[in-house]
């Protein structure tokens, strides 16, 4: 496809997203755009550079900023839930549990250690 109909894919896409899409999957179609952007050999600092422009743009007030080293990861994790997810629903469930459990019972550890 030429360049013009790339665009006028993406700019679609992007349109839709914002309109049937709630935060958790916008994250998972970033995740799959950085993914596949590294993929195709754009280097990782050119996506952090891109996202942190539309970080800028979109969150003026506080917006986030990230690495190449970080867009890496997100292509990992994308990575990781390809056939099934990385961290179910179940386990956050438990996990969180345990959390509330714990900070309740006043057993937090200092510096975000875990408990021996």
């Amino acid at each position: 496809m030429g360049k013009k109909t790339e665009l006028a894919k993406g700019l679609v896409g992007d349109a839709w997203s914002k309109l049937a899409h709630d935060q958790a999957d916008r994250t998972g179609l970033s995740a799959k755009r950085v993914s596949d952007s590294l993929d195709k050999g754009v280097h990782p600092d050119v996506v952090a550079l891109q996202v942190n422009k539309n970080q800028e743009a979109n969150n003026p007030a506080d917006p986030l900023t990230f690495t190449g080293d970080e867009m890496k990861v997100i292509a990992k994790f994308h990575m990781a839930n390809k056939r099934r997810p990385a961290y179910t629903g179940a386990q956050a469930a438990v996990l969180d549990s345990n959390q509330a459990a714990l900070d309740g019972a006043g057993s937090a550890a200092q510096d975000d250690a875990l408990p021996a």
